[in-house]
């Protein structure tokens, strides 16, 4: 049996990373999960995604306890073209996103005040997708992103706990659906 791809020419995608591992532009590697939805248009995928990354605490290391903890969100544009071998596909991908610290001060006499900064990135990367069905499949993707901004974090008082990396390689497995 064969698994066919749609005769329409515009269709809905949907993508669920549900591991997503990033190296940068933190200190520690980061865990999240990211969401797309757009359309597919011939062999172009246009899609507007989400990234969620579970919170980071950074320490300063001459004073034990006291940091901030760090959430980073992310929402963005995708744009990918698709090159199909009978059940794989492989699609170059650019991307621009708006990326959105928040650090909040932690540990003995420090102020519990959250600061907040969002910035450009953007980069290029590669899905690679198996179909299982005509409207189903499993994918992964690599992308390296280049970021436009390098916040320092700090917390007032006690000094520097460190400056945001110029880039970020992250590595996502998940679940695409052609509607």
């Amino acid at each position: 049996p064969a698994i066919t791809q749609s005769s329409r020419n515009i269709q809905g995608v949907l993508q669920l990373q549900v591991a997503l591992l990033a190296v940068g532009p933190v200190p520690a590697p980061r865990l999240g999960l990211a969401l797309a939805s757009g359309l597919r248009i011939a062999r172009w995928d246009v899609l507007i995604e989400g990234q969620a990354w579970l919170a980071q605490t950074l320490y300063l290391p001459e004073e034990p306890g006291v940091g901030a903890r760090i959430d980073i969100l992310s929402a963005g544009l995708r744009t990918c073209r698709a090159f199909s071998w009978n059940l794989i596909e492989l699609a170059p991908c650019a991307h621009l996103s708006l990326q959105h610290l928040r650090a909040r001060g932690t540990g003995p006499h420090v102020a519990a005040r959250t600061a907040h900064q969002s910035w450009l990135a953007g980069g290029l990367g590669v899905q690679a997708r198996l179909r299982l069905g005509a409207f189903f499949g499993l994918m992964a993707q690599l992308d390296l992103q280049l970021e436009a901004a390098r916040p320092r974090i700090t917390v007032d008082g006690a000094g520097i706990l460190g400056k945001l990396g110029p880039a970020a390689l992250s590595f996502g497995l998940g679940l695409e659906w052609i509607l």
